[in-house]
């Protein structure tokens, strides 16, 4: 099946999603976890990280149990998968992404607390 099967996509929905997107799961088991869209069907998305859910099994899930972490779709990790023939290789990539997207993610709350911890540090002297 893959990231590009041969079924009719739904290039986006009311909600704003495209294939391609980095969404993270925000109800079940798998909650927090993050996902590339590789489908769109009505009321559905089938979801991949490359690790617990490979490209060639995506999983199912409501479009409401998910939420959108980047705007835009990640073109240039689509292209990449495609063009990797075995579903192995394209797994790591996509694993590979998503993790090096969770550390990113991280550094940049790290980030915010830092400042935001000096702001009430300067606000407290003053």
């Amino acid at each position: 099946m893959g990231v590009n099967s041969g079924k009719k996509l739904a290039a986006a929905d009311g909600h704003g999603m495209r294939r391609g997107m980095i969404v993270q799961s925000k109800a079940g088991h798998d909650k927090y976890r993050l996902y590339l869209l590789c489908r769109i069907e009505e009321d559905y998305v089938w979801l991949a990280d490359g690790r617990y859910r490979p490209v060639d099994k995506p999983k199912k899930k409501k479009i409401r149990h998910v939420w959108t972490i980047e705007p835009e779709p990640l073109e240039d990790l689509l292209c990449q998968l495609e063009q990797r023939g075995d579903i192995g290789q394209q797994n790591a990539l996509l694993s590979k992404t998503l993790d090096e997207y969770t550390k990113c993610q991280a550094c940049r709350y790290k980030q915010k607390r830092r400042e935001s911890m000096s702001e009430t540090t300067e606000e407290q002297i003053v």
